[in-house]
């Protein structure tokens, strides 16, 4: 038996396929809950980044009170101990220009 080829005749453009109404309801909820998921990431990323911005801040503030404190002791140890103080540039010194001569 041979098939005989069938011609398929385009459809009217008024007519319309059974699924076409159900594919474009669908593609507008896909499109609203697509939009329902950016504004969320756009939350979250928002959140995120003022988090890491107050921690950021906390860290700062930290370091900053770290470096204050280190400076007061070493303004201290200079003092209460000059000539240990100058000994201990004097080796840094030595240290560092022979470590750049080579």
């Amino acid at each position: 038996m041979t098939k005989k080829a069938v011609k398929s005749t385009p459809a009217k453009k008024t007519a319309k396929a059974p699924g076409v109404e159900a594919l474009r309801k669908d593609v507008a909820v896909l499109k609203a809950d697509a939009k329902v998921v950016l504004d969320d990431i756009k939350v979250v990323a928002h959140d995120g980044r003022r988090s890491a911005l107050r921690k950021g801040k906390r860290l700062a503030k930290s370091a900053g009170s770290r470096f204050e404190d280190a400076n007061h002791a070493m303004k201290s140890t200079v003092r209460d101990k000059p000539m240990r103080a100058i000994g201990a540039s004097f080796a840094a010194g030595w240290l560092l220009g022979a470590l750049r001569r080579k």
